[in-house]
């Protein structure tokens, strides 16, 4: 089942349950899916997750200004980072905010992902830094 079919069917329980942390899944899957699809240089594949990502943001949006619980704020930052990630911006310092924000609400598993985007993040950047050339 989809992120985004979970949130539609589930609308009516949004005031009880905390839906950021599956708009974050659901822009991390978009992510995923636009990566593969450039890869496979499938156009559709690639409008489709542009469009799965513009439904998310615009779901995201709508909670701009509302109150939240800690666990869905950490969502929300990890979410920007996501949209970030698949908009091809090397977000590391952006990872880096969200390590902090799971960190502060104890969710080590979170913890870990933001951490290891952050190093995947360097890493690339490290790769693509021009090797001088020795005398």
């Amino acid at each position: 089942m989809s992120v985004e079919r979970v949130l539609r069917e589930n609308g009516a329980i949004a005031g009880f349950f905390p839906e950021m942390p599956l708009v974050s899944i659901g822009l991390r899957a978009a992510a995923v899916l636009r990566v593969a699809a450039s890869a496979r240089r499938d156009r559709d594949g690639i409008v489709a997750a542009q469009q799965r990502a513009a439904r998310l943001t615009t779901r995201m949006a709508r909670r701009d200004g509302t109150t939240m619980l800690a666990l869905e704020q950490a969502a929300r930052v990890t979410a920007r980072t996501e949209l970030a990630r698949f908009e091809d911006d090397d977000a590391a310092a952006a990872w880096s905010v969200a390590v902090g924000a799971w960190d502060a609400i104890a969710v080590p598993h979170e913890a870990a992902y933001a951490r290891c985007a952050v190093r995947r993040r360097c890493w690339r950047r490290a790769a693509r830094v021009p090797t001088q050339p020795r005398c």
